[in-house]
């Protein structure tokens, strides 16, 4: 890929097509490439076009920059006797915002671990699953995010009264509970990642036959989400064991990307969502359409996530992870997925639209609320998730799940769902 630091660059208006796209692979993923090689049954038509226009940036949440500013540089690096690093002295704000080797990979993946995320965001999505035999499954989701610890809300403590206390104390907190079909309304999957990095996440999930929740083991990180493609260490680009891996930095890149996207909201609940997304994607690899938006350069930093060889890791699905995130707003935007072999096995792309926070500022949609594609190229699957009804809502503009944290962030609220 193009190094950020050098000339490379796209003019704005200009089209990439099946003619010239390879002069262009040099701002791509290596998924996005094989796409257009066309050598897997996942591949675009050979009309597809992407059309690029002009790099747009956000404007942050101010109160972000002035946490890095008051305790930036206090956060330090601890090694584990496994190999693995976590982090010490972190209050709220960019971990290290002048980070360099050593160990540069671990800092900037901390650097992204804690970048700006609100205390809570919302919002339905509708899921499409593909096969190769054309066979298709529609779902709606709701799902609520919520960061609990090491905010930046200029209203809000930099630690939740939600986040509990000492040893139990709670980082993030993901909830997403499907709403249809019929036949899987109501289940719901818990993700809690505690403050303490050492400690194993804690996985629930709702059943609706049961009336109950369950506790799921620590390798349901690797089980697929509500049927989709995806895992739970998905979300984010990864939400993983992060003292667990080890992190490779391989530099800051320029990326084609799309951070504005402009394709309508959709109904929610309909089994022919592959029907509304007819305008906006290219059948049936569903790609975007120049009618989605236009794709932008954008410059992101690639990191390469291993797992280490501890005993919670043995196994694990995923080897290695490339993650390519925003080096502005430090949201991912895509990802590739070597299975046990090192063979690609799966690889996303995610599409944005600004997002307004309340307190000021915008980011972009995600991990919920977003467009986002994962291509499974070994059994040619493809899960597509997107936005419906109304776009990704923040803090005091999130409604219900603002004001009720309680029950979305804790296995005793699963006991509500249903009454």
């Amino acid at each position: 890929m193009a190094d950020a630091s050098s000339r490379a660059t796209i003019k704005p208006g200009s089209a990439i097509t099946a003619r010239n796209w390879r002069q262009y692979r040099q701002f791509m993923t290596f998924g996005t490439q094989l796409l257009w090689s066309g050598q897997y049954f996942w591949k675009l038509p050979p009309d597809a076009v992407m059309v690029v226009g002009p790099t747009i940036p956000y404007d942050l949440p101010e109160q972000y920059r002035i946490d890095t500013e008051k305790y930036g540089g206090q956060a330090k690096l601890v090694r584990q006797a496994d190999g693995g690093y976590l982090l010490a002295n972190y209050v709220a704000g960019l971990p290290f915002p002048n980070p360099r080797e050593p160990q540069l990979g671990e800092k900037l993946f901390f650097n992204k671990w804690y970048g700006y995320f609100p205390f809570v965001i919302s919002a339905p999505s509708d899921g499409l699953a593909l096969d190769r035999y054309g066979n298709s499954y529609a779902s709606t989701s709701w799902a609520a995010n919520y960061r609990l610890t090491h905010l930046s809300e200029p209203k809000m403590p930099v630690n939740s009264p939600y986040a509990g206390s000492g040893a139990g104390m709670v980082y993030n907190v993901s909830y997403v509970q499907v709403v249809a079909p019929e036949q899987s309304k109501y289940t719901t999957i818990l993700d809690r990642i505690p403050e303490d990095l050492q400690k194993d996440q804690e996985f629930y999930v709702f059943v609706p036959a049961l009336r109950r929740s369950l506790r799921l083991s620590t390798a349901a990180r690797c089980a697929p989400l509500n049927g989709s493609d995806y895992i739970p260490d998905d979300i984010y680009g990864f939400n993983g064991h992060i003292a667990k891996f080890a992190v490779k930095y391989l530099g800051t890149k320029r990326l084609l990307t799309m951070e504005h996207e402009t394709a309508p909201l959709l109904p929610s609940g309909r089994n022919d969502i592959d029907t509304l997304l007819m305008p906006y994607y290219y059948e049936p690899v569903m790609f975007p359409k120049p009618s989605a938006g236009k794709w932008e350069l954008r410059d992101v930093i690639v990191l390469r996530i291993d797992p280490l060889e501890t005993t919670g890791n043995r196994g694990y699905c995923i080897r290695p992870r490339i993650l390519y995130y925003d080096a502005q707003t430090g949201w991912p935007l895509a990802y590739d997925e070597y299975d046990v072999n090192h063979k690609l096995w799966k690889f996303h792309l995610e599409m944005h639209y600004p997002v307004r926070v309340p307190s000021g500022g915008h980011i972009p949609s995600g991990p919920i609320g977003n467009w986002g594609m994962m291509w499974d190229l070994q059994n040619a699957h493809l899960t597509l998730s997107a936005p419906v009804e109304s776009p990704m809502k923040v803090n005091e503009d999130a409604g219900l799940p603002f004001t009720d944290p309680v029950r979305y962030t804790t296995p005793s609220g699963l006991d509500q769902i249903m009454q």
